[in-house]
């Protein structure tokens, strides 16, 4: 079993251009209540809180319960995904919103930022979660884009290549378009948009894509059905590239 364990960085020791090197005064660890799945890109941070999943649930742990730990295994809120092993979560914000998305064996789930409801529920078209006629289906890789035509979107990738584009807020999103530029299991997303700090304005449209095979894919998102696909960057050796 992975032993799982958090670092961050305590609110008083703040990082400095001199102060780059790695100092353990400037972290705290704590214990994980459950230990973490070894999949791609197994945690991430935001709203707040830092989530990553142990298999069929994803855990969400306010940052603030880490600062408020001294010993035993930290508390967490866990967002059950039913049947459905999960192979990434990630917190997302478009329109203005935080939302945890579950990219799982049968599609994709959006739920509140604090894991407490679910609000959108997307199946992987043609669906073969236990590989029973060929490969099995899976939902990987998470990112928020920005289109040119002002559009919000949260893309998804799956195991056939394919990258799902949802579109919407609240309880009211809708798949809008599917990128299959791809072939191989999509292992993550990225985009200019998912990375920006506060100000959106200087978002660019990129998205980048990356698949077991190590190929990396780049788009410009000129509209919701306007992907122009922009260039490919071969793998060498067919190592994935995972991040």
């Amino acid at each position: 079993a992975h032993v799982g364990t958090y670092t961050l960085s305590t609110p008083t020791a703040r990082a400095t251009p001199a102060s780059m090197n790695f100092d353990p005064a400037r972290f705290q660890k704590a214990k994980l209540k459950a230990s973490p799945t070894l999949k791609y890109n197994n945690l991430h941070s935001g709203s707040k809180s830092l989530c990553y999943t142990d298999n069929k649930q994803v855990h969400v742990v306010p940052h603030d319960y880490v600062a408020q730990t001294s010993q035993g295994a930290l508390s967490s809120h866990a967002v059950s995904a039913g049947n459905n092993q999960v192979y990434q979560s990630k917190f997302v914000v478009t329109n203005d919103k935080t939302y945890l998305v579950l990219a799982t064996a049968s599609g994709v789930q959006i739920w509140d930022a604090h894991g407490n409801n679910i609000l959108f529920n997307f199946a992987i078209p043609g669906g073969n979660q236990d590989g029973s006629s060929g490969r099995p289906t899976f939902a990987r890789g998470v990112a928020a884009l920005l289109t040119g035509d002002n559009e919000q979107l949260i893309a998804v990738g799956s195991s056939s290549g394919s990258v799902f584009l949802l579109e919407g807020s609240g309880f009211k999103f809708r798949h809008v378009h599917t990128l299959t530029d791809q072939s191989n299991p999509i292992t993550d997303l990225a985009s200019d948009f998912d990375g920006r700090q506060t100000d959106q304005s200087t978002a660019t449209r990129r998205l980048v894509s990356a698949d077991e095979a190590g190929r990396v894919c780049v788009w410009d998102a000129q509209s919701v059905k306007g992907m122009a696909h922009l260039g490919v960057l071969e793998g060498k050796d067919g190592s994935p590239c995972v991040a």
